[in-house]
């Protein structure tokens, strides 16, 4: 009975381990202000934030949402605003602060292509996809109520993603940080340098 309640005792604490580790924000990949690791900004991120202002919790990468050295209550106020959609994410990931989320983006280009469509459909068809790819901004297809993504990556995220590509539906459902692309406006193109004129006026 003593070694049954040992075991019992040993898997559940690796258990909480494992789950410990997988919420533990990974400089490089988290995105800031994302405190549980989730990949999504919620609320219980602004809460967390408030709670490592208040010195209840441990401060993380993640949680100085404006990157000024320090987290206070500003940084949940600002995370808040994110997950209600009255604020743009603005401050990329723990390691690169120019980080853009699009929704659709899967490959982290920060533009939405027939790329990002074809590896989404790899993706829910289970084949392998590439180290670039992410399902931060995968979820493009919303709940019943229309305004929130529906937090499953399957086969009609793919479809839909194809849809888009190709003109036939947008992209407004993601949860935050992914912005809604036509948020996005597409790069200026470079001109190229006039050269001057060797004849005489």
């Amino acid at each position: 009975m003593k070694l049954k309640q040992t075991i019992i005792g040993v898997m559940l604490g690796l258990l909480l381990v494992v789950l410990v580790v997988a919420l533990v924000p990974v400089p490089g990949t988290t995105i800031m202000g994302d405190v549980d690791n989730d990949g999504r900004i919620t609320v219980s991120d602004a809460q967390g934030i408030a709670r490592v202002s208040s010195s209840l919790e441990s401060s993380n990468c993640a949680s100085d949402y404006d990157r000024n050295g320090r987290t206070n209550i500003l940084d949940a106020l600002k995370v808040a605003q994110i997950s209600v959609g009255t604020r743009i994410h603005s401050t990329g990931t723990c390691d690169d602060p120019n980080k853009q989320f699009v929704c659709g983006d899967v490959n982290g280009d920060a533009r939405v292509t027939q790329r990002d469509a074809d590896l989404l459909g790899d993706y829910v068809a289970g084949r392998p996809v590439p180290l670039e790819f992410t399902t931060a901004c995968a979820d493009v297809t919303s709940t019943t109520s229309g305004h929130l993504a529906d937090g499953i990556i399957n086969e009609i995220d793919a479809i839909y993603l194809g849809l888009y590509v190709q003109g036939f539906a947008d992209l407004s459902f993601c949860n935050a940080p992914c912005r809604d692309p036509r948020t996005i406006p597409p790069p200026v193109p470079l001109r190229s340098p006039v050269k001057p004129s060797l004849t005489k006026r």
